[in-house]
């Protein structure tokens, strides 16, 4: 699943200086070099490639390590640059997921989540996008995130009804990661609405 956000300035977004962010359940956290293995693992599960895109694909275990480097060090609003974060259950310390930000060079930015198999149907997407959601319009001044998703990928669709994502229309012949053209729903949150479904 893909996430978008329109911003007010690619500057504002650059000031923010990611650490962590804890929820009931999960820490969104900087990626360590002990989570190559598990990264590695669920990102090159058939049912998570598939909805991945053409970028992933071809994920070795090489690319998986560069990858977490080139994480590091990155910081949420880089522009033209995927800033990704781990998601790590707090109860065990598994690394269960990852989600990630990009910023265009037109101010605008996607945010993308991947749950690995093991941990799905658990609640922890919600709980992992909510988080995204609140750190996206009150600490990066957001105004909008627009989410796409393969309209085969039933669960993610399922998941922006829960979060009242309004469907704001459809892609067509979009390529996946196994060479297969599909479709995908289009998705929209305004940040009034979201401030609106928290004082709820």
């Amino acid at each position: 699943m893909k996430l978008f956000a329109g911003i007010k300035g690619v500057e504002v977004m650059i000031k923010q200086r990611f650490n962590r962010i804890e929820t009931e359940n999960l820490v969104l956290r900087r990626f360590k070099d002990t989570d190559a293995d598990e990264f590695y693992s669920y990102r090159t599960n058939p049912e998570i490639r598939r909805y991945q895109g053409e970028g992933w694909c071809d994920c070795t275990y090489e690319k998986a390590e560069k990858f977490i480097q080139e994480q590091k060090i990155i910081e949420p609003g880089t522009p033209k640059k995927w800033f990704h974060v781990a998601i790590e259950l707090k109860s065990n310390g598994d690394l269960i997921g990852d989600l990630g930000i990009y910023t265009s060079s037109f101010n605008k930015t996607q945010i993308r989540i991947v749950i690995s198999p093991d941990y799905q149907d658990e609640g922890y997407a919600v709980e992992a996008i909510e988080a995204a959601l609140d750190y996206t319009f009150k600490e990066l001044d957001i105004d909008e995130v627009i989410a796409i998703t393969d309209i085969r990928n039933s669960q993610s669709v399922n998941l922006l009804q829960k979060l009242n994502f309004q469907k704001h229309g459809n892609f067509v012949n979009t390529g996946d990661g196994e060479g297969i053209f599909t479709s995908e729903h289009l998705f929209v949150m305004p940040k009034e609405e979201w401030r609106h479904d928290q004082a709820m």
